[in-house]
């Protein structure tokens, strides 16, 4: 099972503003084999997927202050982490799925 990551940053000074920093992850899993209560079947596999999550921040100068907007799953992908097939055994199957896209604002301020 092929699993690959990327992430890219950059830092923009912005004179006597602070710093721009502009992040980007990549992340790819392939195809896996889910749990299966006795044999391996269609609802025991979880699908390749890639997800694309962002963030930009803003820093102070002296670089006490920050200030962040973030995003997951950039691309709003539907995938799961996971499978569990009880079929052969219960009769049924269930997944854990990804959570959809979210956003978030994030504020911090350190103390010498």
């Amino acid at each position: 099972n092929l699993k690959a990551s990327l992430g890219m940053q950059y830092e923009f000074p912005i004179g006597n503003s602070g710093t721009i920093i502009p992040r980007v992850d990549f992340y790819y899993q392939d195809d896996a084999e889910g749990l299966a209560g006795t044999t391996a079947s269609p609802t025991a596999v979880v699908e390749s997927y890639s997800t694309i999550n962002a963030r930009v921040s803003w820093r102070s100068l002296d670089e006490r202050w920050e200030a962040s907007l973030a995003v997951t799953n950039l691309g709003d992908e539907e995938y799961f982490y996971n499978t569990f097939d009880l079929f052969g055994l219960a009769g049924f199957a269930s997944a854990q799925p990804a959570p959809p896209r979210e956003w978030g604002l994030s504020f911090r301020r350190t103390f010498d």
